[in-house]
C-alpha cells in the first residue's frame, strides 16, 4: 500500500484510477492519476480503489519477446503461403 499527500485544492472524483508507470525499460517509477467522471470527489483519507501495479521488467521482456516470436511466425506463414501459391 502507498499513501499520497495531495493538495486539498485538487479535486479527484471517487472513480479516479492510479497506476504505477515506469520511465522507459529500466527507468524510475511514478504514479499516474486519471480522474474519473463521478460528480462526488474523494475525501481526505479515502482510498483510490481502481489501481494498477507497474509491469515487472521480466514480464515486459517476456511480452516483447512473445510479440517478436508471433510476428516472426506470421512472417514465415506468409512466406510459406506465397511459395505454395507460386
Amino acid at each position: 500500500m502507498i499513501s499520497l499527500k495531495i493538495d486539498p485544492a485538487v479535486n479527484l472524483p471517487t472513480d479516479t484510477s492510479a497506476a504505477v508507470h515506469t520511465d522507459g525499460l529500466f527507468g524510475s517509477k511514478f504514479i499516474v492519476l486519471e480522474p474519473g467522471a463521478e460528480e462526488e470527489d474523494l475525501e481526505s483519507g479515502e482510498e483510490i480503489t481502481f489501481t494498477q501495479d507497474a509491469l515487472v521488467d521480466s514480464d515486459l521482456m517476456e511480452l516483447i519477446i512473445s510479440k517478436g516470436k508471433a510476428a516472426q511466425a506470421k512472417r514465415k506463414a506468409a512466406e510459406t503461403a506465397n511459395q505454395a501459391g507460386n
